[in-house]
């Protein structure tokens, strides 16, 4: 049987996502030269712009944060495995 992942899991992963990404934000200004595009991901197949992309970073960062919220919890019991 192949368990599903927890909205927890789900959201570690996203933050940790989002911490690899952070600084791989789109900039403000124009679009990287030809010499910088190796060196950003394109990630306008994930976010239609950069306020997506803002919005759900933000969104990852206040999950994020509340993790610490958590030590000493796990295996404690099942409610507190589905926070």
């Amino acid at each position: 049987m192949i368990r599903q992942p927890s909205p927890f899991s789900r959201s570690l992963a996203i933050g940790a996502a989002c911490a690899l990404l952070h600084g791989m934000a789109p900039a403000a200004g124009s679009p990287p030269t030809s010499a910088d595009a190796r060196l950003h991901w394109d990630l306008g197949d994930l976010y239609p712009s950069a306020d997506a992309w803002t919005a759900a970073y933000r969104k990852t960062r206040s999950a994020a944060e509340k993790i610490g919220q958590l030590k000493g919890t796990l295996g404690a019991d099942a409610a507190s495995m589905r926070r």
